[in-house]
C-alpha cells in the first residue's frame, strides 16, 4: 500500500470541495447552452513512468466543475480497472479526479462487481477508486452505496477494499453507525477483542494496513487525535478502541 501514497495524493485535492452550485439566470429567454467539451484520455497514461503518470493526472483539473472524459476514454479506464494492475490505479486516479458523472459510474461499476483478484495487490485500483470518490459530495447516493459495500449482507470480498469504502461512507456523511461497527471488529483483527467481535471476513495474517487505516478514518469521525497503533500490545489496542467506541457514541 505504500507504493499507493503518491497517487492518493493526487486525489486529495478532490476531498474538500462541497456541492457544486447549478445558477441560472431569471428572466428572459435562456441563451442556448454549447456542449460540454469532452477530452481524450491523456496520451501515454498507461505507458509512462510513475513521475511522468503523477504530473500528467495533476494537470486534470480537480475543481467543483467537472472535467468530462470521451466514450474512448471511459472504456479505456474501464478496462483498464479490470485489469488489476497498475493502469488500474491509473484509471481510478484519472475518473475519480475528473468529477465526470460517467467515470463516477465506471469506478461503482468496478466496486459494485465485487471482484476479488488473485494476487495480493490486486485490489490497488478497487482501494484507490474508492479513495476517489470521497470527495463526490455532489452524489446523494454514493454514501450510502459505499457504505453497503462495506457493511451489511453483501459487502465487497476484499478486507482492503471495504476499509476504504466504509472511509468514504463516512467523509460523505453516512450515519456513523452504518459503518462504524465493522471498522471497529477490523480494529480487533488478531487480538482476545475478536472473541466480542468476531470478523465476518477471511482471517488475513496482514491487517496493520487496515487497522491503521480503519483507526485514521474512526477518529477523524470522533474528533479525536488517532493514537491507535496496530503493534501495541493487546491492552493499549483494547484501550484505544474502548476510547473511540465512546466517543463515536456521540457523534450521531
Amino acid at each position: 500500500m505504500r507504493r499507493l501514497l503518491p497517487l492518493l495524493i493526487l486525489l486529495t485535492a478532490c476531498q474538500g470541495a462541497g456541492e457544486r452550485a447549478h445558477l441560472s439566470e431569471v428572466g428572459g429567454p435562456s441563451a442556448p447552452q454549447a456542449q460540454p467539451e469532452r477530452h481524450a484520455a491523456p496520451a501515454g497514461w498507461n505507458s509512462c513512468s510513475p513521475y511522468g503518470f503523477e504530473a500528467l493526472a495533476a494537470k486534470v483539473p480537480s475543481g467543483d466543475e467537472a472535467f468530462l472524459w470521451k466514450q474512448s476514454a471511459l472504456d479505456a479506464f474501464k478496462q483498464a480497472l479490470e485489469r488489476e494492475d497498475q493502469t488500474s490505479v491509473r484509471a481510478a486516479v484519472l475518473c475519480a479526479r475528473s468529477r465526470d458523472p460517467l467515470a463516477g459510474e465506471v469506478l461503482l461499476a468496478r466496486l459494485e462487481a465485487r471482484r476479488l483478484g488473485p494476487a495480493r495487490n490486486s485490489d490497488a485500483g478497487d482501494v484507490v477508486a474508492a479513495a476517489g470518490l470521497a470527495g463526490w459530495h455532489f452524489r446523494a447516493d454514493l454514501a450510502d452505496r459505499l457504505a453497503a459495500l462495506s457493511s451489511g449482507a453483501g459487502p465487497h470480498p476484499d478486507l482492503e477494499v471495504r476499509v476504504e469504502c466504509a472511509a468514504s461512507a463516512l467523509r460523505l456523511g453516512a450515519p456513523t453507525e452504518s459503518v462504524a461497527p465493522f471498522l471497529l471488529t477490523v480494529l480487533c483483527a488478531l487480538t482476545p477483542g475478536e472473541l466480542e467481535r468476531p470478523s465476518d471476513w477471511p482471517r488475513q495474517a496482514n491487517v496493520a494496513w487496515v487497522k491503521t487505516r480503519a483507526a485514521e478514518v474512526l477518529s477523524e469521525r470522533a474528533g479525536l487525535p488517532c493514537r491507535f497503533r496496530p503493534d501495541a500490545s493487546f491492552d493499549d489496542q483494547a484501550a484505544e478502541i474502548a476510547k473511540l467506541e465512546r466517543a463515536l457514541a456521540s457523534t450521531d
